[in-house]
């Protein structure tokens, strides 16, 4: 843990707005990952309510859908 002070340290400045937004780029990453891995799991079921609702002539709905 002290080397990485001392490198905070030695950086100056700049290091610590690097760091943190290298900290609040992985968390964007992280849930962006976690949010498409959900939407691609659904999508099927989505898709097929939509079909569902277009065939019974609720279009309006399942545009909305």
């Amino acid at each position: 843990m002290g080397s990485v002070i001392a490198i905070l340290k030695a950086g100056g400045v700049v290091m610590i707005p690097l760091l943190l937004f290298s900290i609040t780029a992985i968390g964007l990453i992280i849930e962006r990952t976690r949010y498409w891995s959900r939407l691609i799991k659904r999508q099927p079921r989505m898709m097929q309510r939509a079909l569902i609702l277009y065939q019974e002539n609720e279009v309006a709905e399942a545009i909305g859908f």
